[in-house]
């Protein structure tokens, strides 16, 4: 239901490298991990949230005692019959999130959004359990729905610390939420829309205010340095910080080592057979530690899969939720590579992940509806000789290339005549 959160690794440790004076505004809470993890360890302390969002600020008045009131209109209507109480209507606004998930007009979204209207009591039930168990025994001291330069600005007045996690992307929240926003009437806050690029001028704004705080941030400044990063996926986290010992951590990833037969790809004919199996992670783990690049700290994703062919290893893939857009119809594919540079072999590990018999087995793990898989290659060359061909261009940035497929109807084994017929020889 959030966005953005930040790793609750981090959040232990900023909080062991930095000195919190006894009141603490958030700016974005989001998720309120950061309130959380405070109140826990540091029960003395005075924890202000702050947000934006219709849900973050839902909760944010659930745990400050209050509750927000809701109006639902359009497709989102009957959600009324669920209001009354701070619970009630939260876990009411959870549904509208989880019901824009299927605002699509195609037949499968339908029948989600139909069978959740159906049942919306049940769903309901379920929604207020879960917010219960979320809530139980966690309170903040303070809300503020608005913009979070002015919890700076409150920090600035009460002698407090700022901590905060800014969206990484302009217009992220808009967009995410844009069908929610438009069938729900609520006393929304105004703000300004945060541009990413103004973090380093705020961070040294800061500074110069002698303002206690840490900005948590995915960008490495060009003229201030980070005190502490978290290296908990392929793309490191800072925090800057006006005071605060220096800290790198960088998470290590458990593999478990398994036999597989090293393919030999002279052996490949036209008659070969080849498979499509599922990996857990530290499988997927011990296989990157051998043929992906050392020294990156690659990110984990939400299935594995491992090409065989004739029973050899041939290569893997690995998927991750799409991070942007429809995250319904799209699924992105965080990572692929072959065991050998040999007969083209790299071309044919994406084209069997974006099999109709692979997707089908994405779609019914996590309910939705998988049309298209994209992937990144990061080159300053025009275009990626491994995708050419057999994935479409669909943007070209600066030192990477965005690289597209729509489904294929093909088995796996229909795709591996093909890949044999165009490029293993």
């Amino acid at each position: 239901m959030f966005i953005g959160s930040i790793p609750k690794k981090l959040i232990t440790q900023i909080l062991s490298n930095i000195h919190l004076k006894p009141r603490v505004y958030i700016g974005c809470s989001g998720s309120f991990r950061t309130e959380h993890a405070i109140k826990n360890l540091m029960p003395d302390k005075l924890v202000y949230g702050n947000d934006v969002s219709l849900l973050s600020c839902a909760v944010g008045n659930l745990l400050t005692g209050q509750s927000l009131d809701v109006e639902f209109s359009g497709r989102l209507e009957s959600l009324n019959q669920l209001r009354g109480d701070a619970v009630a209507n939260t876990s009411a606004i959870c549904l509208a999130i989880t019901l824009a998930r299927f605002k699509g007009s195609n037949q499968y979204s339908q029948a989600h959004f139909a069978h959740i209207m159906r049942n919306l009591p049940d769903y309901h039930r379920t929604e207020k359990e879960k917010l219960l168990r979320y809530a139980d025994g966690f309170t903040i001291d303070g809300f503020y729905a608005g913009d979070f330069q002015h919890q700076i600005e409150a920090a600035r007045e009460n002698d407090g610390t700022v901590i905060m996690f800014a969206p990484t992307y302009k217009g992220g929240y808009e967009n995410i939420y844009k069908f929610v926003n438009t069938s729900v009437t609520w006393a929304a806050p105004s703000y300004g829309v945060w541009d990413p690029e103004n973090t380093e001028a705020l961070i040294t704004r800061l500074v110069d205010e002698g303002q206690s705080f840490a900005i948590v941030s995915d960008r490495r400044m060009e003229n201030v340095e980070p005190r502490i990063m978290f290296a908990g996926s392929n793309k490191p986290i800072y925090m800057y910080a006006n005071d605060a010992r220096s800290s790198l951590r960088r998470e290590s990833k458990k593999s478990q080592p398994f036999r597989y037969r090293i393919l030999d790809a002279d052996a490949i004919t036209a008659e070969s057979k080849v498979e499509i199996a599922l990996l857990n992670a530290q499988q997927l783990n011990f296989l990157k530690n051998i043929y992906l690049a050392k020294g990156i700290n690659h990110k984990a994703g939400m299935m594995n899969f491992a090409v065989l062919v004739d029973g050899m290893l041939a290569g893997a893939f690995i998927f991750s939720m799409a991070q942007y857009g429809d995250k319904i119809h799209n699924i992105y594919m965080l990572s692929d590579f072959s065991t050998s540079r040999s007969r083209r072999l790299s071309k044919l590990i994406p084209m069997l992940a974006a099999s109709r018999s692979v997707i089908s087995h994405v779609n019914r793990q996590y309910v939705i509806d998988i049309q298209s898989v994209y992937t990144t290659a990061f080159t300053k060359n025009p275009v990626s000789m491994k995708y050419r061909g057999i994935y479409r261009l669909a943007k070209r940035g600066e030192g990477f290339l965005n690289y597209s497929s729509a489904v294929r109807e093909q088995s796996p084994q229909e795709i591996f005549n093909e890949w044999y017929r165009k490029y293993a020889n």
